[in-house]
């Protein structure tokens, strides 16, 4: 079970689908797991940006192959100093984010 404490800091983590490129988190946060899923029609790539967008800092490639879905867990969060940017790349259905502003 989870202390109070606990309890209160896990209900800030937020889950986050992804199915074209934008800003998913303005602040600061904790980035906890990303997923990313092919299309069907390739291998799927985005992206993950340190910030607002292209002009600030990438920080993760990340890829699949087609017809699948990969799940990275982080075993420690990510941090992300200026936000988080999400880039939805090629034959990518979406990108899924854990993370939690600070």
């Amino acid at each position: 079970m989870f202390s109070k404490e606990e309890l209160a800091e896990l209900k800030l983590v937020r889950a986050e689908r992804v199915a074209a490129t934008r800003g998913v988190c303005m602040t600061p946060c904790l980035l906890y797991s990303v997923s990313i899923a092919s299309d069907g029609v390739g291998a799927a790539d985005g992206q993950l940006w340190n910030g607002h967008g292209l002009g600030d800092e990438l920080l993760y490639d990340l890829f699949c192959i087609d017809e699948t879905m990969f799940i990275f867990t982080l075993t420690c969060p990510i941090y992300f100093s200026r936000g988080l940017y999400v880039v939805v790349g090629t034959n990518c259905t979406a990108i899924t984010v854990q993370y939690k502003p600070l």
